[in-house]
């Protein structure tokens, strides 16, 4: 099935707190990739099936069935269906001055735009009664009650992030040029090194020590791009104090060395 983006925009009453854009599903093929682009509404998918990824403010988050992100208005995202196994998603856009309260109702901020739920069976169905009411009954008032009850399952005390996850993120976010092991995330949240990797796994996708490896390199790309550093000292300014591994993973990640990155950071080729 190839990618289908729907357009249907139906006519929207000014006085509603919020409207539905658009709203539908897709099957994507293999690699298939949308963006970067720049969006002036609030947009959600959630993954139906297969796994893809999805970058904004230069972080990618790699994302499974079940999983779902926000796409906020007026930033720069990608997103890629996974090669091997690419990802059916639904997804809803919509806007008004009741549709940044609700986003925070449910804990979306800049740090955080991914989000994980369990029942799929239940959500996909309210996609698909959303779906039938603003494609093919083009009734606003309906569609907006689908959009309200999809938001409200977001909010369940089960989906808010957490606490400890804040901590550590911000904790590593302070300290990344500096050495972080496990036994300091675990002091830090007073939680075993078990309960630590599974906020990580749970909410960001990945391990503990992958989050600060890629954190690191993330800060290493802003810093190859925006300063003069040598490559030694951008990776011990990142956390690095060996520069072929930091070589190394820098390649893994990015597809480059870190000189082929500064150049083309700089030169555009």
């Amino acid at each position: 099935m190839k990618p289908f983006h729907s357009t249907t925009t139906v006519n929207m009453d000014p006085q509603l707190p919020m409207a539905i854009h658009f709203c539908n599903y897709e099957q994507c093929s293999s690699g298939y990739g949308f963006g970067p682009c720049i969006r002036n509404v609030y947009l959600i998918h959630y993954i139906a099936k297969g796994k893809g990824s999805y970058t904004i403010n230069g972080k990618t988050y790699y994302l499974k069935r079940g999983d779902g992100f926000l796409i906020p208005p007026f930033v720069p995202t990608y997103y890629r269906a996974d090669t091997d196994d690419p990802w059916m998603y639904y997804w809803v856009g919509f806007n008004g001055s009741h549709a940044g309260e609700m986003v925070d109702k449910i804990n979306f901020c800049k740090d955080q735009l991914i989000f994980h739920y369990d029942d799929i069976k239940s959500l996909i169905s309210v996609f698909e009664l959303m779906i039938n009411a603003h494609n093919k009954n083009f009734d606003i008032y309906e569609s907006l009650g689908y959009l309200y009850l999809f938001l409200s399952k977001l909010m369940k005390p089960d989906l808010q992030r957490d606490l400890s996850l804040s901590k550590m993120v911000e904790y590593i976010k302070l300290n990344y040029m500096y050495p972080i092991d496990m036994k300091q995330l675990t002091r830090l949240v007073s939680l075993s090194r078990s309960q630590v990797y599974r906020i990580f796994m749970k909410y960001e996708n990945q391990s503990p020590q992958q989050y600060i490896l890629n954190f690191r390199l993330d800060r290493a790309q802003e810093m190859l791009s925006a300063s003069e550093l040598s490559i030694t000292e951008v990776a011990l300014s990142c956390g690095f104090n060996n520069t072929a591994y930091f070589s190394k993973a820098f390649r893994q990640k990015t597809g480059m060395t870190p000189v082929q990155y500064r150049r083309f950071a700089k030169n555009g080729n």
